[in-house]
């Protein structure tokens, strides 16, 4: 996790925005998951001769973290589980490669033959994910990581209503103005910490 985490919530569209967590963080949070990896520059990765996507089991996840995933600009992908790569119909591997081109679901957020619980889209690790859920429960422990790394206590209840983002760093928590623009946020952190 980086020194900050800038993140808010549309709960009418169901994703978070998210600054300053990496590959790394939402991997720490369940080990076994496997990934199917939709959009990257891994040299890891094993590749399924029937859907033509690349994957990672979980027991090479510490291969894939080794790797300078920030260099791979647009990186997405999809958690699955289960010990073998599960057939996919058409209809599920059309809809993911939507995901990947658009970066928005096309209808789908949860594949019966993946038991995913999100879809994700990052550009250069760490600086911008946006992450597709149809329930709270893995958001639940992204904000718990957040919480335990920063020793601050991101109400969950106003975070689902996506009134407001939040910015947490070492000087705490404070609201921020809500926006898909990472640079015009961390812009204007910057200038407002070099003028104080």
């Amino acid at each position: 996790m980086r020194n900050y985490v800038y993140i808010w919530n549309n709960p009418n569209k169901n994703y978070i925005i998210v600054s300053g967590i990496e590959f790394k963080d939402i991997v720490s949070i369940d080990k076994n998951k496997n990934y199917l990896l939709l959009s990257h520059e891994s040299e890891t990765a094993e590749y399924d001769l029937n859907t033509r996507f690349d994957y990672i089991r979980s027991n090479k996840i510490d291969n894939l973290l080794k790797e300078d995933i920030y260099s791979f600009g647009n990186f997405s992908w999809v958690p699955y589980t289960g010990e073998v790569f599960p057939m996919l119909s058409k209809e599920t591997i059309a809809e993911l490669l939507y995901f990947n081109h658009i970066t928005e679901p096309f209808g789908k957020i949860l594949f019966d033959e993946l038991l995913n619980e999100y879809l994700a889209f990052a550009h250069d690790d760490g600086w911008f994910l946006k992450m597709y859920y149809d329930n709270f429960q893995f958001i639940n422990k992204i904000l718990e990581k957040i919480n335990k790394e920063f020793s601050c206590c991101i109400n969950t209840s106003e975070f689902r209503k996506g009134l407001y983002a939040y910015w947490i760093d070492k000087n705490g928590i404070e609201t921020e103005i809500i926006s898909d623009d990472i640079d015009k946020i961390l812009n204007k952190r910057y200038w407002k910490h070099k003028t104080v």
